[in-house]
């Protein structure tokens, strides 16, 4: 800031005035700041553009007038073991857009669900309170990337039989619902067995054709093949996989 001082009696006519100039001091990492609307630092969807904002401050909290090198790299975490899930992956990084004076605008699409650390660093330094934890769920689930597993042609009258269905979006990611927080996830999961079908759309019971109903069916939402909730290989939920044990009691062909 500009400021004016006095040397001499404080008059238009005794005093000599001088303008001092105080600029600020070097930039401090730890006392810039982030700001962010909504939960952009801590959650986004996959696809979707996400934007927060880096001020870049001195160690009195006064903005820097811009110029820094700001980066911002986001790195697939691994939460148990609190470190980088996959070293081999390349980290995730923000475009940066210097606004001249101490802001700076930072922007990012990711499109691989999970779990992310946010790191920003100021001249290599990182600061401006991160890391951050930052989720990543995933987009609506799309039919087209979704797909069925299971022993289809070993169906046995009076014994049960169990397929699956991995729901999946746009960006073949698994959906990613907490089954603490939605037990019985949140895709609408139907099982028809028919004895014909017809050709009308696929909200009609069997297309319009007929439907075997003697044949009991459960679903289960997150259990996987070896019958846990959680993938040994990730130590994740399965998310997005819903279980079908169906049991017929009538022998025949049927779709």
């Amino acid at each position: 800031d500009d400021h004016d001082f006095y040397y001499g009696e404080h008059s238009s006519t005794a005093a000599r005035v001088f303008s001092l100039t105080v600029s600020p001091g070097a930039t401090d990492p730890a006392n810039s700041r982030v700001t962010a609307t909504g939960g952009e630092l801590t959650t986004t969807t996959a696809g979707v553009i996400t934007s927060f904002t880096v001020t870049a401050m001195d160690s009195f909290s006064n903005r820097r007038p811009g110029g820094e090198v700001i980066n911002a790299l986001m790195e697939l975490w691994d939460v148990p073991k609190n470190a980088i899930a996959d070293p081999a992956l390349t980290p995730e990084t923000a475009a940066i857009t210097d606004n001249k004076d101490g802001r700076y605008s930072a922007s990012y699409r990711i499109t691989r669900s999970g779990v992310y650390q946010l790191s920003i660093s100021l001249s290599g330094v990182q600061g401006a309170g991160s890391p951050y934890q930052l989720m990543v769920a995933s987009a609506q689930a799309d039919i087209a990337r979704t797909y069925v597993f299971g022993p289809f042609e070993q169906v046995v009258t009076g014994k049960t039989t169990t397929i699956f269905v991995q729901t999946r979006d746009q960006f073949g990611n698994n959906m990613r619902v907490d089954p603490t927080v939605k037990p019985a996830g949140v895709e609408q999961i139907g099982f028809e067995l028919c004895i014909t079908k017809g050709s009308l759309a696929a909200n009609y019971t069997c297309a319009g054709g007929q439907e075997e109903p003697n044949v009991g069916v459960t679903i289960t939402y997150a259990f996987g093949p070896d019958g846990q909730q959680k993938d040994p290989a990730t130590g994740e939920y399965y998310f997005g996989l819903y279980k079908i044990d169906f049991y017929p009691f009538e022998a025949g062909s049927y779709t």
